[in-house]
């Protein structure tokens, strides 16, 4: 008979499984934002302009560091942290005020390119939803 060894990813009664889970979820939403990133850019490049799908895309990288400052702050959060730090606002706060400031950028797309990461989430959460089994 053969031992069944337990895969660390998807086994949570192991210490490290529910963590490598944690850090495929984190590369997944990352993934999953650049590819809708793209995709929406291309589009806009093809609808509107380079300038409008520059100015989402630059809305886009700032919302996937955002994300990945967030998944740091919230990794932190059961050993060192007791809340999550403020910091990674000043990237949404930034991307503001400098799209606002600046002629060459447009505040609309660069915006919308930060919600990226929303879409993202808001899709695998209903992929998750509709591909699991009822328990």
């Amino acid at each position: 008979m053969a031992a069944v060894v337990p895969d660390p990813v998807t086994d949570r009664s192991t210490p490290g499984g529910s963590i490598a889970e944690y850090y495929r979820l984190q590369y997944v939403l990352l993934g999953l934002t650049g590819a809708i990133a793209l995709v929406v850019c291309l589009g806009t490049w093809l609808y509107f302009s380079l300038n409008t799908a520059g100015n989402y895309l630059l809305g886009a990288l700032v919302g996937m560091v955002y994300l990945k400052l967030l998944a740091r702050g919230a990794e932190r959060l059961g050993s060192s942290a007791t809340s999550l730090g403020r910091s990674h606002i000043m990237l949404f706060v930034g991307l503001f005020v400098l799209a606002s400031r600046l002629p060459q950028l447009q505040l609309l797309p660069a915006i919308l390119g930060f919600l990226t990461y929303k879409v993202a989430l808001l899709g695998y959460t209903l992929y998750c939803a509709c591909t699991s089994e009822p328990s």
